[in-house]
């Protein structure tokens, strides 16, 4: 995946995370705040995962990333129906979908293990010997 784009995925999850974490603050005694301090720990779980997975340049790292911003913006939807805390929620919007984004398009159908052969192959005519039997 290169570098530059791991850096920028890790920045568009560090922003993320402060988002969410700010609009964790604001939620209400009633509101049960325990699922998503569980949410927020999965998604730091899957967040390293993904993250490795795309240092490694692994082909199932674009497809994590898409699902891990894909519900990192619902759950942004979630919070912003309980809290309604306009400019987080935008700008919450607008980290999960580059990231949903970048992530959607580092997905490739491309078999990399694939490597045509360069050099053509030897082959050798061989002449089947006829041997004449005695009787």
């Amino acid at each position: 995946m290169g570098a530059i784009k791991v850096l920028f995925m890790l920045c568009l999850l560090v922003l993320n995370f402060i988002g969410a974490f700010f609009l964790f603050t604001k939620l209400a005694g009633g509101v049960p705040y325990y699922l998503e301090i569980i949410y927020i720990l999965l998604a730091l779980l899957v967040s390293l995962i993904y993250l490795l997975g795309a240092g490694f340049d692994a082909k199932w790292s674009g497809a994590i990333g898409t699902i891990l911003f894909a519900l990192n913006l619902a759950n942004a939807v979630c919070l912003y129906l309980v809290i309604s805390a306009f400019l987080s929620f935008v700008l919450l919007v607008l980290f999960n979908s580059i990231g949903m984004l970048t992530a959607i398009f580092s997905v490739s159908d491309e078999d990399d293990d694939f490597e045509p052969i360069e050099e053509p192959v030897e082959t050798y005519d061989v002449e089947e010997k006829t041997k004449k039997r005695k009787k």
